[in-house]
């Protein structure tokens, strides 16, 4: 009985998968080594700065997400880095995190920009409008 669910439940997965409805994912990064290895082979990647217990960062991660999964915007890695998480202090050091959430967009392993966003400032146009401007217009 058990088998038999187990298999009900991952062709269920698989046919939710074929018709498109999972795609982009946002990366949570671990360590470092991980970051470098995205950053490295990745053109275009947009980096979320958050911890767990933000109020913004919790209001500004549905938006991060709907834009991961928008098809115009699908030659774009996006990662999130949790701030507490004292394997990324390195990362968070290099981008000179001093507030989250922040935004950090990298263009063939080169920071463009980095800012942080606010929910007060309309975030799904900053950020819809920042990935056009820095990954948009080569």
């Amino acid at each position: 009985m058990k088998k038999s669910i187990k298999t009900l439940c991952l062709s269920t997965l698989l046919s939710v998968i074929a018709a498109g409805y999972i795609s982009a994912e946002i990366i949570e990064i671990q360590d470092k080594n991980q970051y470098d290895k995205i950053i490295n082979e990745n053109d275009y990647v947009v980096v979320k700065f958050f911890a767990p217990w933000c109020p913004s960062c919790k209001t500004v991660t549905p938006i991060f997400k709907k834009l991961s999964d928008q098809d115009e915007f699908k030659n774009i890695v996006f990662i999130g880095i949790d701030t507490d998480i004292e394997e990324l202090l390195p990362v968070v050091q290099e981008h000179k995190v001093r507030m989250i959430p922040k935004f950090s967009y990298i263009k063939k392993g080169e920071l463009v920009e980095s800012k942080n966003l606010s929910p007060k400032q309309n975030p799904k146009n900053e950020l819809s409008n920042d990935l056009k401007k820095h990954f948009m217009q080569d």
